[in-house]
């Protein structure tokens, strides 16, 4: 990935080991009418930069709870606020058919520049330019080369989850997100943002129910019909016991699945075009050929656990790699079936691709209290189809046990009881407490366990009460390695300890951003990251974005002690740090500083 956004350069003005500067906030409280003036033009980003009537014109005040304030401009393209409040706020501007647009930003949903204003203060000639939303357009065909009506096309665009870090598909904001085929199999997908996108279709009955594995559709030749007629004459059964002798039974059919097909029309992820969209550019031609491609059946078997019955469990079908963790964040693909009374269980209508089928307990909190085997009981099995039924026999295991301690270590005496701390393991393909591993609350001695873990990769966070609100984790040991940067990996048949650290010396780094004239600045955004490559992964603790505030001044709080990168950005993607392309194209014009166990760093930074 190459970054969008342009690395400032940055020189060092000074670097001392005092306690950094804090900012407080009183609680937000609706504030009075004040003297300040804030007004400026909307207009077309053209080059003939014409005024835009009744564009909607939005004015925020930077502080949580404070009402905003909302007009509309005049002929000439024109808006004000008047009577307002001293203080910092925010300016967008909107009108269908246009792209929103923040006061400040290069780009649609790009970063904003705050405009701050004093009692009396007068700010005037303010402007933002409105961007034509783009247009892509192109038919539907199946393949006989005919268009087909009644299609569903969604146009999805790469991003970031906010909480995992992973690189994502999700609806783009276009005001049209997705569109159905007319009559002649042609689609118009407009007001789309600049950007690169993915054309997916799917058939109205795919789209009501996206989960692979859950129908199927049978291809009949002629013969197959004719057969059928025949035997409707002979007045005999056309399939099943008690058919005609001397005729065949009816076949089903070959089956077949319509599988969501990307442009160009390709049913797997990674092989799909990407589809650039300029401001304003309307895209012709975007056209997806749609098959009919061979589908199988998985069937199978799960052995369950002593005291537990087959329908205690459930059994996932998922799809495989990172085709299958974007099809997730779209909310799509992952099947489950219920588990019949003899054992067995069946897929039907998969597509050729490789995935995972796994089973787990459909109810864990009906197997008994926490640490039974049976709560945490897990199997799986990779499986690659290929237009031909597979058999899977999925035989359930116990999770495995995790056992922990915390040790307290700072200048303060630590706890004399440590008991309440809640250790929260959650795998790292989700973002709920909920599907993690049940356990976690220490006893008086800071001792935890989980007494029965399914494999995975989970990261670790906590809850602690309020007598110990002052610690918090610096390192999280594990077969001599910190999940906290590298996450708890849980291999099957292995049991694992773990050694929580917590601190009352958080290490912090902060400081001022400054103009090349020394006017303080919050115009831009600033990424802390490690020097160490081999940390630069998805949500890592190493890898901050923080914008200054309105003075200028940035904080990185509970930063790990350690050699890092700063770099100072005029823009950037909503998580593009996660990247670690992005992050390597920032190293040029970044600028070193180490951090200190426990030290509060504080790194002014100028831009040239």
């Amino acid at each position: 990935m190459t970054a969008r956004s342009i690395a400032a350069c940055v020189m060092v003005l000074a670097t001392s080991a005092g306690m950094a500067e804090q900012t407080s906030r009183d609680t937000v409280r609706p504030v009075p009418r004040g003297t300040a003036l804030i007004a400026g033009t909307v207009v077309s980003a053209e080059p003939d930069r014409r005024p835009i009537r009744g564009a909607r014109v939005i004015l925020n005040h930077i502080s949580f709870g404070v009402p905003g304030q909302t007009t509309t401009t005049d002929e000439a393209g024109r808006f004000a606020f008047s009577d307002i409040p001293a203080g910092q706020y925010r300016l967008q501007a909107g009108k269908p058919g246009l792209l929103p647009m923040s006061y400040g930003a290069t780009r649609p949903a790009g970063s904003d520049v705050p405009i701050t204003v004093s009692e009396g203060q007068q700010m005037t000639g303010l402007s933002i330019a409105l961007v034509r939303g783009g247009v892509v357009t192109g038919t539907v065909v199946d393949d006989s080369g005919r268009g087909m009506p009644g299609a569903v096309v969604t146009v999805l665009r790469f991003g970031y989850n906010t909480s995992t870090g992973e690189r994502t598909l999700s609806f783009t904001s276009a005001a049209s997100t997705g569109d159905i085929s007319d009559d002649r199999g042609v689609y118009r997908v407009w007001g789309m943002p600049p950007g690169d996108y993915v054309i997916m279709v799917e058939s109205l009955e795919q789209a009501n129910d996206s989960k692979a594995g859950l129908s199927e559709v049978r291809r009949l030749s002629t013969g197959d019909v004719d057969r059928a007629i025949a035997l409707a004459r002979a007045g005999r059964p056309v399939s099943g016991v008690g058919a005609a002798a001397e005729l065949p039974v009816f076949p089903a059919g070959e089956p077949v699945q319509n599988a969501p097909t990307y442009h160009p029309g390709v049913v797997d992820l990674a092989q799909a075009s990407t589809v650039s969209i300029g401001a304003g550019e309307e895209r012709a031609g975007v056209d997806v050929l749609v098959r009919r491609i061979p589908a199988a059946r998985i069937r199978g078997t799960v052995r369950v656990l002593d005291g537990m019955t087959p329908g205690d469990v459930a059994v996932e079908l998922r799809i495989a790699g990172t085709a299958g963790e974007v099809l997730r964040s779209l909310s799509m693909r992952d099947t489950k079936v219920p588990v019949q009374p003899d054992g067995s269980f069946e897929f039907i209508g998969v597509v050729p691709g490789s995935y995972v089928v796994r089973s787990r307990p459909a109810s864990p909190g009906l197997l008994g209290p926490v640490g039974s085997p049976s709560r945490s009981a897990w199997a799986q099995a990779d499986v690659l189809v290929q237009g031909r039924d597979q058999i899977v026999t999925l035989e359930l295991r116990p999770g495995m046990p995790v056992t922990g301690r915390i040790v307290f270590d700072g200048r303060t005496p630590p706890p004399a009881d440590a008991s309440g701390i809640q250790i929260q393991l959650t795998p790292y393909w989700s973002t709920s407490v909920s599907d993690g591993a049940p356990g976690g609350l220490t006893d008086r001695d800071g001792r935890f366990g989980f007494p029965a873990v399914m494999p995975d990769t989970y990261r670790l966070t906590s809850n602690r009460p309020s007598t110990i609100q002052a610690w918090t984790i610096r390192s999280a040991i594990a077969n001599g390695r910190d999940a906290l940067d590298h996450g708890l990996q849980i291999a099957p048949g292995e049991g694992v300890a773990l050694t929580i650290t917590f601190t009352d010396r958080p290490s912090e780094l902060s400081g001022t951003l400054q103009t090349a004239s020394g006017t303080l600045t919050p115009t831009y955004s600033i990424v802390v990251f490690t020097t160490d490559r081999s940390l630069w992964m998805p949500a890592a603790r190493r890898v901050r974005m923080v914008r200054p505030g309105a003075d200028g001044r940035y904080v990185v709080p509970d930063l790990p002690a350690g050699e890092y990168f700063i770099a100072a950005l005029t823009d950037n993607e909503p998580g593009a740090w996660h990247d670690r392309a992005f992050l390597e194209a920032l190293v040029p014009a970044a600028i070193r500083v180490t951090v200190g166990e426990g030290e509060r760093k504080i790194q002014n930074i100028q831009i040239k």
